[in-house]
């Protein structure tokens, strides 16, 4: 089974890091790909929101959200905005694009 990890990884967020430890950890069965600000290995980009966004493989993630078999999203505040005002809408972007693609 193939699974997309979304949430605020690669920015130092100690209780994201630890939710994307726990799903890789507890599931090894899945071959993740995690999304993620500075993606090491199997690591893919967000999705684009922004100018600088633009400019990252942004590309590779909307076809591996494509041929991924579950979008997973592992934050626990991702659709606050609590950190940021457009938190919600740029996750929401993301829940949005596993739902057209899938």
């Amino acid at each position: 089974m193939r699974c997309i990890l979304v949430g605020n990884y690669g920015v130092a967020n100690l209780g994201d890091e630890a939710l994307k430890e726990y799903f890789l950890k507890r599931f090894p069965e899945v071959t993740w790909q995690v999304l993620s600000r500075r993606p090491m290995g199997t690591g893919l980009y967000h999705l684009p929101f922004g100018a600088r966004s633009l400019f990252k493989p942004w590309w590779k993630t909307v076809r591996a959200i494509y041929k991924a078999d579950a979008v997973v999203f592992g934050g626990g505040s991702l659709f606050t905005d609590i950190e940021s005002p457009l938190a919600c809408i740029v996750w929401g972007f993301h829940a949005w694009a596993a739902w057209a693609l899938r």
